[in-house]
């Protein structure tokens, strides 16, 4: 199922304590959990990670609290668009059979995820540029959706309404790249901050500020797109980038820019 906006149709964590630090070693690097080593190891499920005690609390983790919908309306039901903080490697796991993505989605009432796949909008793909992975009750996830990468905002389809926690490492700054791809110059992007803030006054003085035409958000409620536009200064149906949330902002054409905010 997919969801469509005016311009473009899309498709469309529990934390426990424990007194014992592990060490994991992530991508060739070992780090301590629990331990003040600038990482949130919490939830990292790479091949590679080693032994190590999942949901053990950590001080260098932070989290965005997120509500998940199940919201049926429009023809669309409990799709949300949200936002997935920095640093969090978290993979699928080896192989579609055993796989979970990662301990981010652990909660089976998430059906599908879905990340936007900037290659296939390129080349034209405007109602399923997608990368998908679907949850199966026998089989766990497929294997169409690999990790989950830093950056984007994701879809996820939720069958009840629950609160989802996101554990992450925060940055001083974060800088995105907003392309044009092919004739759309949509980006799929995530709002990496525990503050809510406005359009307007993020972009105030970045190189994006005159390039982003649209920013367009989910309404899980209505199941259906609100927008700002640039040319009333982004006071449109909504107005703020709020904690959890995921956006598309969309570029004018020919145009890329780099967006740099402060959490």
């Amino acid at each position: 199922m997919f969801k469509k906006a005016v311009l473009l149709g899309v498709f469309l964590l529990l934390i426990s304590s424990s007194s014992a630090y592990t060490k994991v070693t992530i991508c060739g690097t070992e780090y301590t959990q629990g331990a003040a080593d600038g990482v949130c190891p919490d939830y990292y499920f790479p091949a590679d990670a080693g032994v190590y005690q999942a949901g053990l609390a950590d001080v260098d983790c932070h989290y965005i609290n997120i509500s998940i919908s199940n919201t049926t309306a429009n023809g669309y039901s409990g799709w949300n668009l949200i936002t997935i903080p920095q640093q969090v490697n978290n993979y699928i796991g080896e192989g579609s059979v055993n796989g979970r993505l990662g301990a981010i989605f652990v909660d089976k009432n998430i059906t599908a995820v879905q990340k936007l796949n900037y290659t296939l909008l390129s080349e034209g793909d405007i109602t399923t540029p997608y990368d998908a992975t679907q949850y199966f009750t026998l089989t766990g996830w497929s294997a169409d959706l690999p990790q989950i990468d830093a950056g984007y905002s994701y879809w996820v389809n939720a069958t009840e309404q629950f609160n989802l926690t996101v554990p992450y490492t925060p940055l001083d700054n974060y800088t995105i790249a907003l392309n044009s791809s092919g004739d759309s110059g949509l980006n799929m992007i995530s709002w990496f901050s525990n503050r809510s803030s406005t359009i307007a006054l993020e972009l105030n003085g970045t190189a994006c500020e005159e390039m982003i035409s649209y920013v367009y958000r989910w309404n899980v409620t209505a199941q259906e797109y609100e927008v700002a536009t640039n040319t009333t200064n982004f006071t449109n149906q909504f107005s703020t980038l709020e904690i959890g949330r995921g956006y598309w902002f969309e570029i004018a054409s020919g145009k890329n820019c780099s967006w740099t905010y402060i959490p």
